[in-house]
């Protein structure tokens, strides 16, 4: 490697642990580092999955793909994002539907099975 991309690399990596360490400020706590603080729209979360999606070993497995079997496998890969969207706004993606099916959400603890003080 010459002198300008090490040059380049050092400024990627002081940069990338500049912001790190800046926005590390913004979180407390465990929940604040694995929730965000809980202030992230679903938009956001919706496009950190898609990046994720995109990520490096994607663009990394995909070129050997083409390269092995054509551009056939692109039909998949395209409308992910598509298929995502109509997946999470569909009916059979609400809790109630996963949990009880089409029974009311009623709380499983009731008054007759709550246990009471011990004689």
């Amino acid at each position: 490697m010459t002198v300008l991309d090490w040059a380049v690399f050092s400024f990627y990596v002081v940069l990338i642990l500049l912001v790190g360490l800046y926005q590390s400020r913004k979180s407390t706590g465990v929940e604040g580092y694995f929730l965000g603080n809980r202030s992230l729209s679903w938009g956001l979360i919706g496009l950190s999955v898609m990046a994720t999606q995109a990520s490096a070993i994607t663009f990394i497995g995909t070129t050997g793909q083409s390269y092995g079997f054509g551009m056939k496998f692109i039909q998949v890969y395209l409308p992910q994002p598509l298929v995502m969207v109509v997946l999470c706004s569909s009916p059979c993606s609400s809790p109630s539907s996963i949990v009880g099916g089409s029974t009311p959400r009623t709380s499983s603890w009731s008054s007759a099975s709550t246990p009471g003080p011990v004689p």
